[in-house]
Formats: structure tokens, sequence, C-alpha cells
């Protein structure tokens, strides 16, 4: 057997090895993330990571990691349309500001979590910010529902 033959069967093993451990790694990851579903903890992300190690060597796992993101932008895409949820969102950012300043200022010994709560609020605003700015731009029209007209009532 040359050298060359003895070298190609070796990497066709390392390959062979790492696929199985990544495909054994991610349904480890995705049936932690399933048993989390019903017990407590972060299922829906731990799933979603899961699918995330299987994509990379399985086709399914693509297809449904897929279908997954695409579900969840439409999702968040119909809650940044709702008033209700922007202006909830503005409120929990100014309070993570308001409340990681205070913490920074007047605990000492947890002024780095103060400042992490703080700037978490800062990022939060920043987000909504590009947001509200869209809805403000609309048309009168879109942005609140017609009043009532006398023939409805």
């Amino acid at each position: 057997m040359t050298k060359v033959a003895f070298s190609h069967q070796i990497s066709r093993v390392a390959i062979g090895t790492k696929r199985i451990l990544v495909v054994v790694a991610g349904f480890v990851v995705l049936g932690a993330g399933l048993t989390m579903l019903v017990l407590p903890g972060p299922g829906i992300v731990v799933v979603a990571a899961g699918l995330v190690i299987l994509a990379t060597e399985l086709k399914w796992a693509e297809r449904m990691l897929d279908r997954i993101r695409d579900r969840a932008a439409t999702a968040t895409a119909q809650l940044q349309k709702r008033r209700a949820v922007q202006a909830s969102l503005a409120i929990s950012a100014c309070a993570l500001i308001t409340g990681g300043a205070a913490a920074a200022v007047i605990a000492a010994e947890h002024r780095a979590l103060g400042l992490a709560v703080f700037f978490a609020g800062v990022c939060s605003l920043a987000v909504l910010v590009p947001a509200t700015q869209r809805w403000l731009n609309q048309p009168r029209n879109l942005r609140s529902p017609t009043p009532m007209s006398e023939t409805d009532s």
C-alpha cells in the first residue's frame, strides 16, 4: 500500500468520524431541547440550536430550520406592526436603562451588572427606534384604525 493511498484512507475515516460526531451532537442538543419544551428551560432556543448543528450534515434539518426561520420572521413582522407591542418594548427598554443606571450608581458591588443591564436597554431602544420611525413615516390612515362612522353603530 502506498503512502498516498494510506493518507487518503485516513482522511476518509476522519471525515466520516467528524460527520458522525456532528450528527450525534446535533441529536443530543435536539433531544435536550425537546425535553425542555415540557421541563423548565429554553426549549425552543435549544431545539433551534440542535437543528443548526444537524443542518450542517443533514438536508431535512436544513429544510426544517428554513421553515422555522420563515415562521419566526412572519411572527416578528406581525408583532412589530402592533402599537401596544411597540409601546411595551419602549417602556421595557426605558426601565432597563433606568434600573441599570440606578444599580450601577447605588450598588457599587454590582456596578458591572448594572452597566450590563443599562447597555441592554440602550441596545433594545436602538433596535426599536428604526421600527418606530418607519411606523411614524407611514401615512396616517395606515397607522391608526379609521373612526367609526354613524352608519357603523
